[in-house]
């Protein structure tokens, strides 16, 4: 599929399968249709010229490596609704600049986010999110926003200071130990 530039996902999918499109490196554009529940494994993993995608509301799993490796991916729309966001789910995608966790997410996998270079603003629902191990490892200069959406008030903010992020990890710390593992080594 090295040569497949834009996908329309058809109405009526409720899940697109594991490595459904592994690989296809000039896959560009994707249109995935409400009534997606779960995006599966490696999806999308390695589909290095994928620029943005929307997730519709709907889908309530984004699997393992889903968009792994997608060095090209700058901007993802996360709806309500989703409640986990696999292991590895983004790794290595290296153009992710920023990212707002919706209120639903209560689980952000082992190295969700891990050498997601680019990613400066991470914002998380005030409400209880489990984040495992290394999530967020080497994500250098991040800045996370804990947020109360009915006002938009910002409750805490930390940023990336070296390998324990300031006092980030002792937030993180009561819901995953070492979330932030790795970070700028």
């Amino acid at each position: 599929c090295s040569s497949l530039a834009s996908v329309i996902i058809p109405v009526g999918v409720t899940k697109i399968g594991e490595h459904a499109f592994n690989g296809c490196s000039s896959l560009a554009s994707v249109i995935i249709p409400v009534g997606v529940r779960t995006i599966e494994q490696y999806v999308f993993r390695g589909c290095s010229s994928l620029a943005s995608v929307i997730i519709p509301e709907g889908v309530r799993t984004i699997g393992r490596g889903a968009f792994a490796d997608c060095a090209s991916l700058a901007s993802i729309s996360l709806p309500e609704g989703v409640a986990t966001i696999g292991d590895d789910a983004f790794r290595r995608c290296s153009s992710l600049l920023s990212l707002t966790v919706p209120e639903s997410v209560w689980r952000i996998g082992f190295g969700a986010f891990v050498d997601c270079t680019s990613l400066i603003s991470l914002i998380l629902p005030r409400t209880r999110v489990e984040i495992a191990r290394t999530a967020l490892g080497r994500t250098h200069g991040l800045q996370i926003a804990v947020c109360n959406r009915e006002g938009d008030d910002t409750l805490a903010v930390f940023r990336s200071a070296g390998r324990d992020n300031g006092g980030a990890v002792v937030f993180i710390e009561q819901n995953g130990a070492n979330a932030f593992d790795w970070t700028q080594r």
